[in-house]
């Protein structure tokens, strides 16, 4: 899930896929070697439960390299051009 801090407001953004129970729809698997990704329950190979009891599933990755990744548009999250030229703080978070 993505955080957006410009200057003083704090905007969440909501994109397509937060949470692995929706598989890996709405990504793009860039690298996918070995085993690839996958989707698997919690705690699985993971070993303990999550912080939050509505996140049921994690993705996981192979031994090998596994990339995937996301284009949000930032405008059509309601961002203005004047929040991007201020050029706001961004953190995501893949846990």
């Amino acid at each position: 899930m993505g955080w957006i801090c410009p200057l003083t407001q704090l905007k969440h953004v909501s994109h397509e896929n937060t949470f692995p129970a929706d598989e890996l729809a709405f990504w793009e698997l860039t690298e996918n070697g070995g085993s690839g990704w996958k989707v698997e329950d919690l705690p699985g190979d993971c070993g303990h439960a999550f912080h939050n009891d509505a996140v049921t599933k994690y993705f996981a990755s192979s031994f090998e390299s596994c990339l995937k990744r996301q284009i949000i548009d930032l405008l059509a999250e309601g961002f203005s051009c004047q929040d991007l030229d201020a050029q706001p703080h961004v953190t995501v978070d893949d846990w």
